[in-house]
């Protein structure tokens, strides 16, 4: 039953704080499953700063189940490489080789503001907005909302809301309201970032020019869409004390000094900045209410790249969990996930950049040692770059440990003694090293329709539903008699989950390569001639996968058996018998 929202009580359902990659994305999560949203902005008008070039595959996949990824495609490219220099020798190039059998398989370069464009054309189709010169001040929580009290030039204002989430960057208002540590610590060192003009004749394909230097790396990378070369200088022996801002003269320093290029000049900077590097996280996403992500949750060295990815990734998770719960479709403990799974992903991510910018800054003698002598020279490796590609795609990012994470392997573990018991191992044996409960659900490209149409797995999950995947393993097409039993979970399925059941799209993958007559038309059916979805998911055998609206696997069996799986649901959503518990707002307070 989906639960009536009171207009007259509350101004809105999220108050989301920054409208960032992070708050536009939240935006549009929410707004596309009809929750109203409120995106307030202390700026006067959109940053247009070049902070990130490049979206990871993993994000990729997320604004293809939003529908926008025609739009990123077509204004993108693959990342070219990076051009490594030692004052004037060239030692090589960083290429980042394309990941096999995956839809994206490659970063893809795109400015930031190109990226938060596509999405606020995304969230005003959707009927949203971003309201500019609006600060939060202050916020007070209530049993059932949030009140926020917020400064535009001319008034102050309060608005209701049954939660809040701020995206308001790493010097976070809604994380100073709250009171939270933000714990971690400040690098050594300085970075300094300039846009300016340059004459000369290097590549303007987006390729970064880097050169390695005992005092740090200078890189230069041409912005087409500002039409300057946007400069990136580490300067780990620097401090604020010695530099109070940064001057062109500074800049031209550096680079000669760096590159020994001493006729190459800079001219009109549009704009230059200089700041320490910060590696912090803060001790909880959550305090009752109001949700941090992106920056405003964990701030880091942008080595690697993954800052606004991670904040996509961040918003997505929390999406479509506070749309279920405002939708009373959901127990409100379902929030409790967004922390438990996405917070061990901050402490990774700052993990990992702390290492990186060590390497790379070389910041004492021993770094500079490993850099040049190892690291810099083996870049050039087909496998390096491969393993590059892989580790900053975030397809491996995992939420094993998770609460929502489910594997029911009762009815393997019952035939292992029985006359069939080596086919059942052997099952066994292909399902444990196939995805995982928690991982990420791998796609599968060559699929077609019951009407011979070409899909692809992905193409069949887009969109903001759970989708329940039933492998038939070895079935004739004159046979339908095996896949009753998958029939059968679907069907309970429906009737369990009562008025929600539209939330979970089941999806019937068949091992041939020619539809099944009579079959239940309110089932999918997808055709796996190959068997390659079968093969990669580990079926086999009948398998089932639940996939989660963020294409996570939220569980997992060897069998057709409904009892777990039916247990699983109960766990998440609001069930019949339980729809007339008692609401406030928009979520459910069980008895």
């Amino acid at each position: 039953m989906k639960q009536e929202r009171n207009a007259q009580q509350w101004d809105t359902d999220v108050l989301i704080v920054g409208s960032g990659p992070v708050g536009v994305t939240l935006a549009c999560a929410l707004m596309a499953r009809g929750v109203r949203c409120c995106l307030i902005e202390q700026r006067e008008e959109p940053y247009t700063i070049v902070r990130a070039h490049a979206l990871q595959p993993r994000t990729m996949e997320l604004f293809d189940r939003m529908g926008i990824i025609d739009r990123v495609l077509k204004l993108g490219r693959e990342v070219p490489p990076w051009y490594l220099y030692d004052g004037d020798r060239y030692i090589g190039e960083m290429a980042f080789a394309p990941l096999k059998h995956e839809p994206y398989p490659a970063m893809w370069f795109i400015q930031q503001p190109t990226v938060e464009r596509l999405l606020r054309e995304h969230l005003q189709e959707l009927g949203g907005t971003v309201e500019y010169r609006q600060q939060l001040v202050q916020l007070c929580q209530e049993e059932d909302g949030v009140i926020a009290t917020v400064a535009t030039p001319d008034t102050t204002t309060e608005v209701r809301a049954h939660y809040v989430v701020g995206c308001d960057g790493g010097r976070s208002t809604t994380r100073h309201l709250l009171g939270l540590p933000f714990e971690g610590k400040t690098l050594p060192g300085l970075m300094l970032i300039a846009e300016v003009d340059m004459d000369w004749d290097r590549s303007r394909d987006g390729a970064a020019h880097i050169w390695v230097h005992a005092d740090g790396l200078f890189s230069a990378t041409f912005i087409e869409e500002v039409g300057k070369w946007q400069l990136v200088v580490a300067a780990p022996k620097m401090s604020q004390e010695q530099e109070t801002e940064p001057s062109l003269a500074l800049f031209q320093h550096l680079f000669e000094q760096r590159t020994g290029e001493a006729h190459t000049r800079m001219s009109n900077p549009s704009w230059m900045s200089m700041f320490v590097l910060n590696q912090r996280l803060a001790t909880h996403y959550r305090v009752e209410r109001v949700f941090l992500a992106g920056d405003a949750a964990h701030i880091h060295s942008p080595a690697g790249g993954l800052g606004m990815n991670t904040g996509i990734q961040d918003a997505y998770n929390l999406a479509w969990k506070l749309a279920l719960v405002l939708e009373g479709k959901a127990t409100p403990s379902l929030l409790d996930t967004y922390e438990q799974e996405r917070r061990p992903i901050g402490e990774a991510l700052l993990r990992d950049t702390e290492a990186n910018t060590g390497v790379l800054l070389g910041g004492n003698a021993a770094l500079r040692l490993l850099r040049d002598r190892l690291v810099l020279p083996l870049m050039g490796l087909p496998l390096l770059q491969r393993k590059a590609t892989q580790r900053g795609a975030q397809l491996d990012l995992t939420y094993r440990t998770s609460s929502l994470s489910h594997f029911d392997d009762t009815a393997a573990q019952e035939t292992l003694f029985s006359s069939e018991h080596l086919r059942a191992r052997w099952d066994r044996l292909a399902f444990r090293f196939a995805p995982q409960a928690g991982d990420r659900a791998p796609d599968i490209a060559y699929l077609r329709t019951a009407e011979q149409h070409a899909t692809s797995l992905f193409q069949q999950m887009r969109g903001t539903r759970w989708h329940l995947l039933l492998f038939s393993g070895g079935v004739s097409e004159r046979n339908k008699s095996p896949i009753l039993p998958l029939l059968d979970v679907a069907q309970h399925v429906k009737i369990h989950l009562g008025s929600v059941g539209e939330e979970v799209k089941p999806l019937l993958i068949l091992n041939t390569s020619l539809p099944i007559q009579g079959l239940d038309e309110s089932v999918k059916i997808l055709l796996d001639p190959e068997g390659e979805a079968h093969r990669r998911y580990g079926a086999r055998g009948q398998a089932l996968y639940l996939v989660r609206p963020d294409g996570y696997i939220g569980f997992r069996s060897l069998s057709p058996g409904k009892a777990a799986l039916l247990d699983y649901l109960g766990s998440i959503f609001v069930l019949p018998q339980t729809q007339g518990a008692e609401y406030k707002g928009n979520y459910a307070t069980h008895k």
